[in-house]
């Protein structure tokens, strides 16, 4: 009987380095956040001479920059989500607040569903 236990805990002890890698590696899960759509390079704190939020973004995105989740009321925000997804849908509602449905990996969001946020 020793023999078998330890056979197993072998077996167990060689499969469970396999599992929690796939753990780490795979996706946080399906998240809804609320933020504002801004770019990567200004996090939200436009500061181009003659540009609002929406231009701004629209130029720094044509820059080479990614679009955004700003999430906080800090300069800056207080966390920043880099948004995958339809790059014109986010264009349409750059500088806007919205509420986003997605898959959450890392500091990306794959966006699945994106809205307004409503005024109560």
């Amino acid at each position: 009987m020793k023999f078998g236990r330890v056979c197993c805990l072998g077996v167990l002890l060689c499969v469970l380095p396999a599992t929690a890698q796939s753990i780490a590696e795979a996706p946080a899960g399906n998240v809804t956040l609320t933020g504002i759509v801004s770019c990567k390079q200004c996090r939200g704190a436009h500061s181009r001479k003659g540009n609002t939020q929406f231009s701004c973004t629209q130029l720094c995105v044509s820059q080479s920059s990614d679009y955004v989740l700003v999430i906080g009321e800090k300069m800056y925000g207080d966390k920043i989500y880099i948004l995958d997804g339809d790059k014109y849908l986010f264009g349409k509602m750059a500088g806007s607040k919205i509420t986003i449905t997605g898959r959450l990996n890392g500091d990306r969001v794959e966006v699945e569903a994106i809205g307004p946020v409503k005024n109560k």
